[in-house]
């Protein structure tokens, strides 16, 4: 049985991605939050958004990678394992932009990214399952068998 994506729930997704950053731009607009060049805090803010979409669309594809190759128990871990291997390079990033913001500029970048990099440790482990329970609930809906046979 042939496999392919389910545009609605692809094209859903994007179009809530777009809806989220056009809304925070016309909140900071109407706020007069962006005269001149946009801040840190709206740059952490849309990387935000990204990066939740990014790992949640990643997760689907891990979910249906993890299904085609794994015996049916070890797929849950290895899925886990993947989505937290995926998420904590991203994670660290993102909490070293977050903690430059939130930090005063005398910090040194080697303390805020040492930081950023426990935390990441910290809490990895916690976001892959979270990816993971999102993409069991996510994938089944992204992927649907074809009536078709090859």
């Amino acid at each position: 049985m042939k496999k392919r994506r389910h545009a609605f729930a692809i094209l859903t997704g994007l179009v809530g991605l777009l809806a989220n950053i056009l809304a925070i731009a016309r909140y900071l607009r109407a706020g007069q939050g962006l005269q001149g060049a946009p801040g840190r805090g709206l740059l952490a803010l849309v990387t935000f958004i990204l990066l939740a979409y990014g790992l949640c669309m990643a997760a689907v594809l891990i979910w249906r990678w993890t299904r085609r190759r794994s015996p049916a128990g070890a797929a849950r871990v290895a899925a886990l394992l993947l989505n937290s291997l995926a998420a904590f390079p991203l994670l660290a990033l993102w909490l070293t932009l977050v903690l430059a913001t939130l930090f005063p500029p005398a910090t040194e970048r080697a303390e805020i990214w040492l930081i950023a990099l426990a935390l990441a440790w910290i809490a990895a482990p916690f976001l892959g399952l979270g990816l993971a329970f999102i993409a069991e609930v996510l994938g089944p809906l992204m992927v649907e068998a074809s009536a078709e046979t090859p």
